[in-house]
């Protein structure tokens, strides 16, 4: 069985060309001849990549097109630290066989930076010039997720984010083929007003930094759902700085103790222990107020469950431990907390990618694990839904997605609805 690996230049040029002949099923026998007559004619820099994986499958001869959009270079993701996480989500598809249908992948890589413009851009030429895409993957910051969605809809394409996770992406009405295997912020809003309505709740203050944009966000997304459904009153946000002075957070809590007796607490985890310790100083840690906490960042379960969460050794320790007897935290440290194996991606990628010009892949980012599911969840939905001999199109696999549970290795996780 034989496999050809094709790297195409954006202006079509041909920049490394692989033949693969399969001896067996295991891929540590096999020869490989390299073409590289081509490759000092581009720079290093491209921005659309042609990869063609070939599926050990029998007699199926389909095309499975696939465009990945995701930064070259980028802080908090990038595909170096995301190819490895791919390949192992192809290798799962490619060992348990999840698409009889198709013999291989033809996989374009588009280098998207968080810019709308160039992400529209490149995806609208990647479209007029191939006209066939089965699935788009990413892009993953929100910047760009939201026009390219945009697009996918109106085209009906599949589109499947293992990031974003913003509020401005909930409307299924109109991002209606968009599937995010991540829990976005509205879920952790959900939880805060479920929880409020189920103790009889009716007036909250909210406490939340301002100017960290990870906080700011979700607490918007808090006081918006609140604003919506008038069943709660949330009588006061006040808006703090990492730097606030303790004269500062000491008026605060002075103005929250004649309004309300809930407080909900959106800062950074580093922030917390001294938030809890002023409150404590106030009074106010005696069981008479109720703190909810949560974050958008991933900290331990085993941290939390620990004394970490509190114990400094700074002589505070017992008015600190006091103090967190009265909050509840909430978190998806449980799904969120589950990094891919290094030497399962690198060795998933040397088998996938072996020989290509893709990038290498380095340790794979706090993100990628959601990659793995939003490509084995895409292959499952859409084995589905030819199965039911329904239109691979992008409101079918959207429905055959909503309230899926699939194994991804150690993990069960519920992809419903995001």
């Amino acid at each position: 069985m034989s496999s050809d690996i094709v790297l195409i230049a954006d202006n079509g040029v041909v920049v490394q060309m692989f033949y693969l002949r399969m001896h067996s099923y295991n891929s540590s026998q096999h020869d490989i001849n390299c073409d590289r007559r081509f490759a000092e004619l581009i720079p290093r820099m491209l921005i659309t990549w042609r990869v063609f994986l070939l599926l050990l499958h029998g007699t199926a001869s389909k095309v499975l097109h696939v465009v990945w959009m995701v930064p070259e270079y980028y802080p908090e993701y990038n595909i170096s630290a995301s190819i490895g996480t791919l390949a192992m989500a192809l290798k799962r598809i490619q060992t348990d066989q999840l698409l009889p249908d198709y013999d291989h992948f033809n996989i374009t890589w588009l280098d998207t930076p968080c810019d709308s413009q160039k992400s529209i851009g490149l995806l609208t030429d990647h479209l007029i010039k191939y006209h066939t895409t089965d699935v788009i993957i990413g892009p993953p910051c929100t910047e760009a997720m939201v026009p390219v969605a945009d697009l996918a809809a109106y085209y009906n394409v599949p589109i499947f984010s293992w990031v974003t996770r913003q509020y401005v992406l909930d409307d299924k009405t109109k991002y209606s083929t968009l599937v995010r295997s991540r829990p976005p912020i509205s879920s952790l809003v959900e939880m805060f007003y479920a929880i409020s309505i189920r103790f009889k709740w009716k007036r909250a203050a909210m406490v939340y930094t301002d100017d960290q944009r990870s906080t700011r966000t979700l607490a918007q997304s808090i006081i918006r759902k609140f604003d919506t459904y008038r069943q709660f009153n949330l009588v006061e946000e006040f808006a703090m700085s990492l730097n606030s002075s303790h004269e500062e957070l000491r008026q605060m809590m002075n103005s929250i103790k004649g309004m309300a007796r809930i407080i909900f607490l959106i800062i950074p985890h580093a922030e917390l222990r001294q938030y809890m310790l002023a409150f404590h100083d106030q009074g106010m840690t005696d069981g008479d107020y109720q703190f909810l906490f949560t974050e958008l960042a991933v900290t331990s379960v085993r941290v939390y469950r620990s004394e970490l969460v509190w114990k400094r050794n700074d002589g505070h320790d017992d008015a600190a431990r006091q103090a967190f007897e009265n909050i509840l935290i909430f978190t998806f440290a449980h799904v969120l907390g589950n990094n891919p194996n290094w030497e399962a991606a690198n060795e998933s990628y040397e088998e996938i990618f072996s020989g290509s010009s893709l990038p290498r892949p380095v340790q794979p980012d706090g993100h990628s694990a959601f990659l793995y599911d939003a490509v084995v969840l895409f292959a499952m939905a859409l084995n589905e839904t030819i199965a039911a001999n329904n239109n691979a199109t992008g409101t079918e696999i959207f429905r055959a997605c909503v309230y899926k549970l699939f194994d991804v290795g150690s993990l069960m996780r519920n992809a419903e609805l995001y």
